[in-house]
């Protein structure tokens, strides 16, 4: 199931691995890699390997959304 974000964010993978879908197109990630999320860009993200995935989130929870469309 795809997501969708009002708000800009990006995650640094922390470990593991896995494939995030961006709008139409794949990319692999792995543990050091960092992703920006552009604003309503759906998103999907799936673990691959047998090792946990974990990843750092961070966007502005402050930013008004009707100001910044």
């Amino acid at each position: 199931m795809q997501e969708v974000h009002y708000n800009q964010h990006g995650l640094l993978m922390l470990e593991g691995k896995g494939i995030y879908r961006l709008s139409n197109k794949w990319y692999p990630v792995q543990a050091g890699d960092a992703i920006w999320m552009a604003p309503f860009v759906p998103q999907w993200y799936a673990a691959l390997g047998k090792t946990r995935t974990r990843y750092l989130l961070y966007k502005d929870v402050n930013r008004d959304p009707l100001l910044h469309v």
